[in-house]
This record gives C-alpha cells, structure tokens and sequence, in this order.
C-alpha cells in the first residue's frame, strides 16, 4: 500500500509539471480526444505502479515472505492491487490539476501516503485508542489490507472485500470526474462567464471615460488562464473607432472580485475586429503576490492562421496553433509573434502587447 501510496505523489507531480510546461496546448493541437491526456497519464502511471509492486512482493519473497495463496487468490490480489493502482492514480491527476504550481502538487498527495500508517497494516486495530480505532476501521485502505491479508495469508476477509470494492469506485469516480472537470475549465475557447467579462471590462473602459453599457461589445476570445478568466473584446467607441479590451478576472464564492486589465489597443474606424491579430500575457498570480507564479501567451490569430512564431528566443520557436487559437508557456524571452499560413508564409505580425492609453481616443491608433 505504500508503494502505489507513493506512486500517487508522482503522478500529482507529473501532471502538474505538464500543465505548466506548455506540453497541453500541443497536446490540443493534436487530432485527439481531451480525456486521452488525462488517460495517458492514469495508464503510465498504473503500468509503473504495478511494476514497483512486482518487486516489492519479489523482495518480500525473497527475505522470507511465504504466502498460501493459490493461483485463484493471487489473480484476485492483483486485480485488488489494480483496482486501488487506478482509483489513486484518478485522484492524484486531479490534486495534480488543482494545484497552482508543482511544489503544491508535491504536498497535495501526502494524506494519501500517511493513510496506510493509520489503518491496520502495521498493527490491529483492536490495539489503537478508541478515537483512532474507530478512524483506522472506516478509513479506505483498512478493508484493503485486510482483504489483500485475507488472500495471500489464508485470514478471514468477511465483508472487507466488498467495502474495498466500493472504495476504490467511488474514489476513482470522484477523480475522474473532477479531473475532468479541471482540465476542460483550463481548454481553450470555452463558453465566457458574462459576470467575469463585465468584470474586467469595467476597469478599462473607464480608463477612457466610457460605462460597458454604452460600447457595443463584441467576445472575440474567452477561457480560463490559471484560476482566472481572460477575455478579448473588441468595442466601437462613439467616435467610430475601434478598440479591442483584454483583461482576466476572478469571481470569488462570496461575490468579491478582482480584475486585471492587460491589453488596450486602438484601431481606426472601419476596423474588422474579427480580421485583427492579438496577443496578450497573461501573469497568473497566487493570492496578492507580486511575482507571478506562471504566465501564458494567448494569441488570436488572423483568418487563415494555422501556426506561430514566437520571437525572441534564439532560434525562433514555432508553436501549431489550435485553429486561431495559441496558448503557450513559458513565454520569458518573447517579445513578438507571427502568424503562419498552411504552407508556412507570414501572414502577420504583432509584439506582445503593452497598454495604450485610450482617454482621448479618436481613429487613433494612440500612443
């Protein structure tokens, strides 16, 4: 139990690390299913668990560890062992997912490996303290161990099977659908929180002296960067302009807010924002910290993108885009982005976008 514990911490790691590598957004470039990255992740892992158990049992066998299983109870131990392989695993890419850096996965995981310590793997229960006695008999891995005892060593396993059983589905479930629920909120081009939009946008437009309500707003991009919602929209000012918005936002529980305006760019009037190229940074922070702990590059392409250039780094690096659509980390080092064509042409061009000011606003653009 200790080693598919400590099994779990890896995956937690591993999947963090991926998150903020900027392996996903190829990965969603690719002509495959969201759910296969998370699968690919579960399988890995439960395939190397299950290989660190094969030795751990080979070195117990080999210090003296004589079971009376017979062919039966052995298929029956090791569909128990890959059953709580794979219910852990779930959990571990969903702790993996939440967590906002990869020290914190590192630490979310560590219930999961002192559990074992308080069940009965080291002693019986009936020897520990009411209070932990009570906790040890109804925590996960008890019926576990005293079902795998009950198959290897020839003791009674009464209705400990079943409750393992029950555990690990349930566990499993849990962290699949919460995995799952996690990963599609960090997908790109999701439906946009209208709150989250009005939230942003208010702090920008009043830079220019304008309310939301009095700009015809129209969503070019929204979807979750970090635990945060960016958006670019484009808005025509009363003088005909046209003015794309960018920003992120974070609508708490209990109806607190908090916003950042990233990007502010003017174009004349008669622009076809839709036709435009924009790239914003976004810099994900945790709590009021003022160094960010992550950031990411969100382009909109122009129509016709198909991939991007990112300059400044030596050589240039070319990322697939997802359709329009760039999301990529880390971004230290970029100072400009171009746009591809299928056959690999330059089909645009912009710098990673500053904050113009747009108080005087006419057909601009405005310094």
């Amino acid at each position: 139990m200790l080693t598919v514990a400590s099994a779990a911490q890896g995956t937690a790691i591993s999947v963090a690390m991926d998150m903020t590598s900027g392996i996903i957004a190829r990965f969603r470039t690719m002509a495959i299913t969201r759910a296969s990255v998370l699968t690919g992740h579960v399988l890995g892992s439960t395939i190397q668990t299950m290989l660190s158990l094969a030795v751990v049992i080979g070195v117990a066998l080999g210090v003296g560890f004589r079971p009376t299983a017979g062919f039966v109870e052995w298929i029956a131990a090791i569909g128990m062992l890959a059953m709580v392989t794979r219910a852990l695993t779930w959990l571990s890419v969903a702790l993996g997912l939440v967590s906002k850096s990869v020290e914190t996965a590192s630490n979310s995981p560590t219930i999961v490996v002192l559990l074992p310590f308080l069940g009965s793997g080291f002693v019986p229960t009936d020897s520990m303290p009411t209070g932990l006695r009570w906790f040890a008999d109804y925590q996960p891995f008890t019926p576990v161990i005293e079902t795998l005892r009950g198959l290897l060593v020839g003791e009674p396993i009464g209705l400990n099977a079943a409750i393992a059983v029950g555990w690990c589905v349930g566990i499993a479930l849990l962290g699949y659908l919460w995995a799952r629920r996690l990963f599609n909120r960090r997908a790109l081009g999701t439906t946009p929180n209208l709150d989250v939009v009005r939230m942003v946008l208010d702090p920008l437009t009043d830079q220019a002296g304008y309310a939301v309500d009095e700009l015809e707003l129209s969503v070019l991009w929204a979807g979750p960067v970090g635990e945060t919602e960016a958006v670019l929209v484009s808005a025509a000012l009363p003088s005909g302009a046209v003015v794309v918005l960018g920003g992120r936002g974070q609508l708490y529980a209990d109806g607190t807010t908090r916003s950042f305006g990233d990007l502010l760019s003017l174009h004349p009037s008669g622009t076809a924002a839709q036709d435009l190229m924009l790239v914003m940074r976004c810099d994900v922070h945790e709590g009021e910290g003022p160094t960010p702990i992550t950031s990411e590059l969100v382009v909109l392409g122009p129509p016709g993108s198909v991939s991007f250039r990112l300059l400044g780094p030596s050589p240039a690096v070319e990322e697939p885009g997802n359709g329009r659509i760039l999301s990529v980390q880390p971004v230290d080092g970029v100072t400009g982005v171009q746009a591809l064509d299928a056959a690999g042409n330059m089909i645009a061009e912009e710098p990673v976008a500053g904050v113009q000011d747009i108080s005087d606003a006419g057909d601009g653009p405005v310094n």
